[in-house]
């Protein structure tokens, strides 16, 4: 089956999935506004194995600064986007696991609401257990604004993943030898369920399987009114060298299909969190921080996230780390952690220009 038709029919069965019994009725992408009726995106075509999506900018969501739509969303766009393309393209449609992703924004000005975006999503290589995708974001005139990269771990069908393909595909920090190897019997035991359901003589079975498990009645829960409502930050402490700890529930709404935390999620909270020390960067030498400081910021304009371990639902606490503050601009280093800081789920790394943005 070539990709484009592979893809067409996986997103209608996946449109008429909404209403699967078994499947969550809402996951974080819900929110960003790329499902659903309300849904603010569509893929427009998938042609030379380019996947386009075409997303309009939302006032809902946007988080950054000055209400402007920040990169580490944008990463979340390409982190669906990216996936989709990697299933279209896969000839056992593996959707995979994040592993990392880059992002940088080209122009000097930021997103705001009302603009219309291009998500371009494209293969650059398909392995075994490793794919490398790219994306690149275009305004309406068709120039390039922002690009990324997609590193995915991808479960293998043909063997048992040992202990070290596992450790250096994931980066996984695991606190014992069970665990590790629970976790890799699992990704193999997804991948091969996975790969089995979406093969292209069992895909038709598995279709009509969500087709008759269906109903057209079930009710979809309301989305909040704003992406921010979902990512309330609970400032906690500074220390004294700047490192500022924020607290964080995770809840139903920052999951995925299948009950993790969404990698599109982490990626806008390190953002959220790091932006919140950027507009009150004067506190870093007191023992607290003001989140409803004044809505002026610099631009961020390089941002990269490793992922590292699996989250649920429960507390976790997000740590950023400043690593250079000059004219030239500044960086620091975001961590996404269990609530005692005993494993990390994610890491990010985000650059903030010297334009700053105006305040509304």
């Amino acid at each position: 089956m070539a990709a484009g038709a592979r893809l067409r029919a996986l997103l209608d069965m996946m449109a008429g999935a909404e209403q699967a019994r078994f499947l969550r009725r809402r996951s974080f992408a819900d929110q960003l506004l790329l499902k659903r009726a309300q849904q603010a995106g569509r893929y427009t075509s998938f042609a030379d194995n380019v996947l386009r999506f075409e997303y309009k900018v939302s006032e809902a969501v946007c988080t950054g600064a000055g209400d402007t739509f920040p990169l580490t969303s944008l990463i979340a766009i390409m982190d669906e986007t990216t996936t989709w393309a990697s299933i279209g393209l896969d000839p056992n449609r593996r959707p995979g696991v994040s592993i990392s992703m880059d992002a940088h924004l080209i122009r000097p000005q930021p997103v705001r609401a009302g603009e219309v975006l291009i998500f371009c999503s494209s293969l650059v290589k398909h392995g075994r257990t490793l794919g490398f995708l790219e994306c690149s974001v275009e305004d309406e005139s068709g120039a390039r604004m922002a690009w990324g990269k997609h590193v995915k771990f991808l479960e293998s069908e043909f063997a048992d993943l040992d202990r070290d393909c596992f450790c250096s595909c994931t980066h996984a920090l695991c606190s014992s030898e069970a665990l590790l190897t629970s976790s890799c019997r699992l990704a193999c035991a997804v991948g091969r369920t996975w790969n089995l359901l979406f093969s292209d003589q069992m895909f038709p079975l598995t279709s009509a399987m969500v087709r008759f498990t269906s109903g057209p009645s079930r009710p979809q829960p309301p989305l909040h009114p704003r992406l921010g409502d979902v990512l309330r930050l609970e400032a906690q402490s500074v220390a004294a060298d700047g490192t500022t700890t924020f607290n964080f529930d995770c809840g139903e709404d920052h999951l995925n299909e299948l009950g993790v935390m969404h990698g599109a999620c982490q990626a806008v909270l390190h953002g959220s969190a790091t932006e919140a020390v950027v507009i009150d960067a004067p506190a870093a030498g007191r023992d607290h921080v003001t989140l409803d400081a004044p809505r002026e910021a610099r631009v961020l304009k390089d941002a990269s996230v490793t992922y590292l371990s699996a989250g649920r639902k429960g507390p976790l606490i997000l740590r950023v780390t400043p690593l250079r503050r000059d004219g030239a601009g500044e960086s620091y280093v975001s961590k996404l952690m269990t609530k005692h800081g005993l494993r990390v789920l994610s890491e990010a790394t985000l650059l903030y220009g010297p334009q700053y943005i105006p305040a509304r």
